[in-house]
């Protein structure tokens, strides 16, 4: 197995992420949009959001997107790597999010009812305590979770 060093590990994932949020293939392209489109209309500007992630595929471009629309949004993943790879989208557009935070979907290290809302999108199939994940996302929103 080949091991990246960190900047070709950014590099990579960036690619993956790239390649889907611009794809080619206008069906693939549409299809991501559209979701974060459709879901960005339940969030308000002025309100928190911490965009739950696990890294890989399109992970965070909602919480780029919210911060966009005006939200104070904080991203969480498993690794640096995965929150790096989203500040480079979020710099690349020019759009500021609040805070990057790593941590498990399973042990989010904040504090009960820290948010309006909590997004936690391609992330379920990959924990490995799933109760407990919602657990988690339930505890720290106080309003409402799109999952």
């Amino acid at each position: 197995m080949y091991l990246y060093d960190k900047q070709e590990d950014v590099d990579y994932l960036y690619s993956r992420l790239d390649t889907r949020w611009n794809s080619d293939s206008v069906i693939k392209k549409n299809m991501h949009r559209c979701k974060i489109k459709k879901l960005l209309k339940f969030l308000k500007p002025g309100k928190t959001l911490l965009d739950v992630c696990r890294g890989g595929s399109v992970d965070g471009i909602l919480g780029v997107m919210a911060a966009k629309k005006g939200l104070k949004v904080t991203i969480c993943s498993v690794k640096q790597e995965y929150l790096d790879v989203i500040k480079r989208f979020a710099n690349e557009h020019n759009i500021e999010v609040y805070d990057y935070v790593v941590c498990e979907p399973e042990n989010l290290c904040f504090s009960d009812e820290s948010f309006d809302y909590v997004s936690c999108i391609h992330v379920l199939e990959h924990v490995n305590d799933l109760q407990k994940c919602f657990s988690e996302i339930h505890r720290v929103t106080k309003g409402k979770a799109l999952i």
